[in-house]
């Protein structure tokens, strides 16, 4: 766990850990889908699926099937308390 003011601008601990948040090395705070493709663009093996799902309509598509994905995530997940 992070304290609250390492989270930086933009970011609160509930919205943060509610679904996947990264920040670049300039700031810009990417989230869901984008900020998987934020994460791959920067690792040589996947970078080719962030080209690929880096379009528009590919990245409409991952956020779709992200937000899914969160809904039977927490079926499964205890809730987490916050600090």
């Amino acid at each position: 766990r992070c304290d609250t003011n390492q989270l930086g601008a933009g970011l609160d601990r509930q919205f943060a850990l509610k679904r996947l948040h990264v920040r670049s090395a300039d700031g810009t705070l990417f989230s869901g889908a984008a900020a998987f493709v934020e994460m791959w663009r920067h690792l040589p093996a996947f970078a080719w699926i962030a080209r690929l799902c880096s379009s528009g309509p590919a990245l409409a598509v991952l956020d779709f099937v992200y937000e899914r994905f969160l809904i039977v995530r927490r079926l499964w997940r205890k809730p987490v308390a916050a600090k």
